[in-house]
Parts: C-alpha cells; structure tokens; sequence
C-alpha cells in the first residue's frame, strides 16, 4: 500500500528536480550567450573618447584628510610632476572618470523644462575635470568653448554637456549659451 505511494511521490520529486535543472541550464545558456556577444561586441563600442595609450589613476583625497585648498594644490603638483615625465605626452585630472563605477550627480534647474510638476529641476550625472581633460581624452569638442584658466576654482561655473543632455535639457534648440 505505502510503497507506490512512496515510489509516485519520489518519481514527481525527482521529476520536478530534472525540470528545475533544465531550467537553470537554459537561463545559464543563455545568459552565457548573451555574455560571449556583448564581450564581442565592446571593442566596437564608441566610446566617444580615445581609450589608446591612456593611463588612469585614482586618488580620493577625501579618504586622507585632505582640506579643499590641499587637495586643489596637490592635484596641480602631480599633474605637473607627471606631465614632465619623459614618456608622458600631457596630463590632465578629472573625477569621477568614464565608466568609473562612482558617480556624481547634481540637480539643475533649467527654465522651460517641465520634468515633474511637483519638481523643477532634472538630475544629471557630473563629473569635475581640469582644462586640459577633454584634449587628453581625445573627446571633441562640438559646439561653444573650451574650458580654459578662466574657469578654475572661485571662477563662475561652466558647464559642458553631451550630445544626451543637450537633448534632455533643451529640446530642439541650440544649447550654447544656455542656463542651467
């Protein structure tokens, strides 16, 4: 009497093992795949900067107690002292880097723009780069000015934006000379 009971019971758990296996194994084979083509796809990515021959370091100031001013002065001494380096072509600083994996971000208010009714401004990732940082990067410039001495510390703000946040911010129109 117990013993088919038991046989059925045991063949529906065993069954409804094998099928959770081939489940897991289609979800990782495919996963798999779709892992192999992105993999093969990011070479060919544009990245909108030239990622050859660049080099990347990473130094949080904050993390060593370094006040504003210290942290201005050191960033100016190692960009000077690495940029006469023999091998060195240029350097330059920025934070957080492409593709970093921490972020920055800031709220802005843009007149026009209708993002929520209940708020009126729109966030934005940022990062905070020297003069030198778009050419060293090898990322072009398309529209308006370069950042120059003009715009370092105490200075008004200037702000330069990607092709996905002139869009976002004022649609349609020419975003140069614009507020925000």
């Amino acid at each position: 009497g117990d013993a088919p009971r038991r046989s059925r019971r045991a063949l529906g758990m065993r069954s409804t093992l094998v099928i959770v296996q081939l489940a897991l194994s289609v979800v990782l084979l495919c996963g798999g795949t779709l892992f192999a083509r992105s993999l093969r796809a990011a070479p060919l990515a544009d990245l909108e900067f030239d990622a050859v021959n660049r080099v990347v370091l990473s130094v949080n100031l904050d993390l060593q107690g370094y006040s504003k001013e210290r942290g201005v002065s050191f960033y100016r001494n190692v960009r000077s002292q690495i940029g006469r380096l023999p091998s060195v072509d240029r350097a330059a600083w920025g934070f957080p880097l492409p593709f970093d994996t921490y972020y920055r971000s800031i709220s802005l208010y843009v007149d026009g723009l209708t993002t929520n009714p209940d708020q009126r401004t729109v966030n934005v990732q940022m990062s905070v780069v020297d003069t030198g940082f778009f050419d060293v990067m090898g990322i072009r410039h398309l529209a308006g000015r370069a950042l120059g001495v003009q715009d370092s510390v105490g200075a008004p703000l200037g702000m330069v934006i990607n092709r996905t946040a002139a869009a976002r911010l004022w649609p349609g129109v020419d975003p140069v000379g614009r507020r925000a």
